[in-house]
């Protein structure tokens, strides 16, 4: 349970950095997947992103307070 936020915030970080390349690169991902379900644009990286990094704050608060008890 202790490796858990840092590997979602590894994973944020890639994610992040992925958004990035898509926006740089001008890639349409939406080509290749169904975009009907789902459209991937740069922002869909950063919103996942920002959900992970919100996630692992609050597993640390969670451990945090487990330790405390």
């Amino acid at each position: 349970m202790k490796h858990v936020p840092k590997i979602l915030i590894f994973v944020s970080i890639l994610s992040i950095f992925l958004g990035v390349l898509v926006k740089v690169f001008g890639i349409q991902l939406s080509d290749y997947v169904f975009s009907d379900l789902y459209p991937f644009r740069p922002q869909s990286f950063i919103d996942f992103a920002n959900t992970l990094l919100l996630l692992s704050i609050a597993l640390i608060g969670m451990q945090f307070l487990n330790k405390n008890d």
